[in-house]
């Protein structure tokens, strides 16, 4: 599991870093300085993730292992991130067993999707859009 903390200066990712050794709540912090709109609000708690699936910053927590560590800060292309890491569960690869289900509600939904794309580009050649641009000009 991975909780993350993402903050615009390294000097602020120490700060929260000294707090959370201090005790304060690393999810509490997340939610006052994280600069992450999807997962600042929800205490920076991004889940399970693959090694490579966050680049920099999971490989990071891949080598600081599991259960309640602290790490960083660890600079990345937007700022500094400070991450937590919980428990750590074997990648494995599913049966089709129990994965049929969701399998077939996928192609369900990517075949609705081409419908509706093909759908739109009939109408799209039926009735095209023609722009004024003199007129737009002008607004």
């Amino acid at each position: 599991e991975l909780w993350q903390i993402d903050v615009k200066s390294e000097k602020l990712a120490k700060q929260i870093i000294a707090q959370v050794k201090q005790g304060s709540d690393f999810s509490a912090l997340a939610k006052k300085y994280s600069t992450d709109k999807k997962f600042g609000p929800v205490g920076g708690y991004i889940g399970y993730v693959k090694m490579n699936t966050r680049a920099a910053v999971s490989r990071k927590a891949h080598e600081v292992g599991p259960n309640v560590k602290i790490a960083g800060p660890i600079e990345y292309r937007l700022g500094w991130s400070v991450i937590r890491t919980g428990k750590k569960i074997q990648e494995r690869t599913l049966p089709y067993n129990e994965v049929e289900q969701r399998a077939a509600n996928l192609v369900k939904y990517e075949k609705s999707l081409s419908e509706k794309t093909l759908w739109q580009f009939g109408l799209k050649e039926k009735y095209p859009v023609v722009f004024d641009e003199e007129k737009l000009s002008g607004i």
